[in-house]
């Protein structure tokens, strides 16, 4: 999924780095300003929500980038914890035109300088 989501992205026009563990993209995101941070939920090393919550202490402001993804889309405390994240939840799997939506919310908000966890947004991702 990793690949092929690089490859999705490279298509668009984006430069991809990719990190194979929760630890490694804590580095990466503490050095770097990223338009967009897909984090899967499960990964070794530290995982999804724990990445999420480190930036959280770290540089709330990039929180704004992050969306995550997940096969386990039915686990009600992943779902609460997008959702008071105000984080966008992309389930596995996922087709084009749903990666896309979430591209254009995700670039759309952070352009016009909506972040909402700064200013409360609401936030909802295309099913």
């Amino acid at each position: 999924l990793r690949d092929l989501l690089q490859r999705l992205l490279t298509k668009r026009g984006f430069t991809v780095e990719v990190a194979d563990d929760g630890a490694k993209a804590c580095g990466l995101i503490d050095q770097t300003d990223y338009d967009i941070i897909f984090c899967d939920i499960q990964m070794p090393k530290m995982g999804g929500m724990a990445l999420h919550d480190t930036i959280r202490r770290r540089q709330p402001q990039k929180l704004g980038a992050f969306v995550f993804i997940s096969g386990d889309i039915l686990n009600a405390e992943l779902r609460q914890f997008a959702d008071t994240a105000q984080t966008p939840l992309l389930s596995k799997p996922f087709g084009i035109a749903k990666l896309d939506a979430v591209l254009a919310q995700v670039l759309a908000r952070r352009a016009a300088g909506r972040d909402p966890h700064v200013q409360g947004e609401p936030l909802s991702v295309p099913a």
